[in-house]
């Protein structure tokens, strides 16, 4: 759970640390059975086999290696093949021009020669973000400096482009499939904007994923935080539509029939049949506002 909270942090890049959290995460599991393999190994099982046949791509062990945290953390820093072998499948796959170059400055890196000798860019490994710390001392190696930035300054999840569509599609059900277009609009403006306000309310909630030392306590696979609250659609509704919540200009005499989820013949008084799914000129649309801010 931890290492999931860190991977889908919006705020903060936390592609350098996937491969050395998923080597926490096992490790962590051991100790909880206090390394009792017959005990531990479903567990472990199960996440190497995601981890192996799903989720391990070329890109978290390279992001492993160009990571200045882990490789000058020189007892614990895996030296497995599949690790160096992850950073030249990058090399060969995308650095289209100065590949020959971009190999021999990763011998820089890893012997600290060059900028990367400097007290200051050893001191500064822990504290600094991987992608500022190539920016700050990288210039030595142009090439790998380059594409260290690239791959470092990546996230790791992609739920925070799917967000938006989620609140969209628990609002938009079969039940609730015949809301007229504006109404449903105004529910997916109203829910997900209340999550971002959550989101500035509960600072806490935001991890640093330079701070690895909290991923082997485990204790919170079996007790967890609270989550906030959230409206219901009900709820968003009463709030949308309470009176004088959201001023309407009805257009005089103007009304449109829908059928009712019982096949009867429903009157909505103020919806305009022939502008129906188009702007309205009297009604500001909210996500103008929101697209604005």
């Amino acid at each position: 759970m931890r290492l999931l909270r860190i991977v889908d942090c919006d705020e903060r890049p936390s592609m350098g640390y996937v491969y050395e959290g998923m080597y926490r995460v096992r490790l962590g599991i051991k100790k909880l059975f206090n390394y009792n393999k017959r005990l531990y190994k479903p567990y472990t099982d199960i996440i190497k086999q995601r981890w192996d046949q799903q989720l391990k791509k070329i890109i978290h062990s390279a992001a492993y290696w160009l990571n200045p945290c882990f490789q000058y953390d020189q007892e614990n820093f895996c030296n497995k093949p599949n690790v160096i072998g992850g950073v030249m499948d990058v090399i060969d796959q995308k650095v289209l021009k100065g590949k020959l170059e971009t190999m021999n400055e990763m011998k820089l890196f890893r012997d600290r020669l060059g900028s990367f000798g400097r007290e200051l860019a050893y001191s500064s490994r822990e504290v600094l973000q991987p992608d500022e710390w190539w920016r700050l001392h990288g210039y030595s190696a142009p090439h790998l400096q380059k594409l260290a930035i690239l791959i470092l300054s990546q996230t790791a999840s992609s739920s925070g482009c799917e967000r938006n569509w989620s609140v969209f599609e628990r609002i938009h059900t079969k039940r609730r499939n015949r809301l007229e277009h504006q109404r449903l609009n105004d529910l997916v403006y109203v829910h997900y904007n209340l999550r971002l306000k959550n989101r500035f309310y509960n600072k806490k909630r935001i991890y640093d994923p330079i701070d690895y030392a909290c991923i082997d306590e485990t204790d919170f696979w079996v007790v967890d935080d609270d989550q906030p609250a959230e409206l219901d659609v009900e709820e968003l509704e009463n709030l949308l539509y309470e009176e004088g919540s959201i001023p309407i200009n009805e257009v005089e005499g103007s009304s449109s029939h829908i059928d009712d989820e019982d096949g009867g013949d429903v009157a909505i008084e103020g919806l305009d049949v022939e502008n129906f799914g188009f702007p309205n000129a009297h009604v500001q649309s909210p996500y103008s506002n929101f697209q604005n801010e």
